[in-house]
């Protein structure tokens, strides 16, 4: 199984693209928390693919989201 673990921060955005640090082998399930003064936002997933994803805010965001991702 590979997991990983990203702390990502948006500065008045309300999407960004992250690349995942490992290689995985299947389409990972990824999780999001957001942390931050406006953290009353809805976070989710646009794509995700073997080495990326795609994280959308229902509005403009400045804090931290908390990203997991697993697969086997």
């Amino acid at each position: 199984m590979i997991v990983e673990g990203s702390v990502i921060s948006f500065a008045g955005e309300s999407s960004k693209i992250h690349i995942f640090t490992k290689t995985h082998r299947t389409s990972p399930v990824v999780s999001l928390t957001a942390e931050g003064s406006t953290a009353d936002v809805n976070l989710y997933i646009s794509s995700v693919s073997l080495s990326q994803v795609t994280i959308e805010a229902s509005e403009d965001f400045t804090g931290n989201v908390h990203l997991h991702a697993w697969s086997s």
